[in-house]
């Protein structure tokens, strides 16, 4: 009983772990290969611009904590929207809410 107990729960704790690692944000060798490109590299605000601005500096409230795109809340219509400095034709975007 004891051993198929550790049977279960080694597999089970070895995935929760792993999971707990996983990098998010990242591109998969295949993606790369098929000349995808991420939006967000999870340290900076880097290719991003306010909307109605061609400075490359971000003045609206966003900042970047623990990997993750956050707006402060201090925005409005005129302040807080961001863009990328790049156009784009085709895309997926793809984000957690």
């Amino acid at each position: 009983m004891k051993k198929t107990r550790l049977l279960i729960v080694l597999p089970l704790a070895m995935l929760l772990l792993y999971g707990c690692n996983a990098r998010h944000n990242m591109l998969t060798e295949d993606e790369l290969k098929d000349g995808w490109t991420l939006l967000f590299n999870g340290q900076n605000l880097q290719g991003w611009r306010n909307f109605n601005g061609k400075d490359t500096v971000i003045t609206a409230p966003w900042t970047v904590e623990k990997g993750v795109l956050t707006s402060l809340g201090k925005g409005s219509d005129s302040t807080g929207y961001i863009v990328t400095q790049k156009e784009y034709e085709n895309f997926i975007v793809s984000f957690d809410w």
